[in-house]
C-alpha cells in the first residue's frame, strides 16, 4: 500500500506543479489588469500642462532648437515620422542639428487632449512646410509620459494627408 500511496503522489506531483504555474499566470494577468498607484497621478492640470510643454515643443521644432526639444523628449522617445520611418529621439535631435529637418512654417493644432494613468495623450493637425519643400497637412498623435522630472514627449506618429503641390 505504501508504494501504491508513493506512486500516486509521484503521478501527482507533475500536475500540482501544472495547476501552481496556472495560478501564478491567473493571478498575474488579474494584476497587471487591476488599476494601481498610477491613477493617483490623475490630476486636472496634467493636461494644461502637457499642453503649455507641447507649445514649447512646437516653437522649438519651429525654430530648429534641438536643445530645447532634448529637453522635452523622454530618453525612450521614438518617433513614427511621416515619412514611415521610426527615429530615436537621439536620431530626431541629430537631424535637427544638422539641418536635415528644418520647417519654414510649422503649426499645430490640438483636437484631443486626455489623460489616462500616468500618460497625456494629444491628437490632432498639423500643417508644416518644410525649408525649400511643399506645404503638408498632417495627422498626428503625442504621447507624453510624467517622470522624475516632469512631463516628457515619449512618442509621436505623424501622417502626411494632404501635400500641396
Amino acid at each position: 500500500m505504501v508504494s501504491n500511496r508513493h506512486e500516486r503522489t509521484r503521478m501527482l506531483r507533475p500536475l500540482r506543479k501544472r495547476e501552481v504555474a496556472v495560478r501564478h499566470m491567473i493571478v498575474f494577468a488579474a494584476a497587471c489588469l487591476v488599476p494601481t498607484a498610477v491613477v493617483a497621478l490623475d490630476r486636472p492640470e496634467a493636461v494644461p500642462e502637457v499642453l503649455a510643454l507641447n507649445s514649447r515643443l512646437e516653437g522649438a521644432i519651429a525654430r530648429g532648437d534641438a536643445a530645447e526639444m532634448a529637453l522635452l523628449f523622454a530618453p525612450e522617445f521614438r518617433l513614427q515620422n511621416s515619412a514611415n520611418r521610426v527615429l530615436t529621439g537621439e536620431q530626431v535631435l541629430r537631424q535637427v542639428r544638422s539641418g536635415a529637418t528644418r520647417f519654414s512654417d510649422y503649426r499645430r493644432s490640438v483636437e484631443a487632449a486626455y489623460q489616462s494613468g500616468d500618460v497625456v495623450i494629444l491628437m490632432g493637425e498639423e500643417r508644416v512646410t518644410p525649408a525649400g519643400g511643399l506645404p503638408a497637412t498632417r495627422r498626428f498623435t503625442s504621447v507624453w509620459r510624467r517622470t522624475q522630472v516632469g512631463w516628457r514627449q515619449i512618442a509621436r506618429q505623424s501622417t502626411n494627408i494632404v501635400v500641396s503641390p
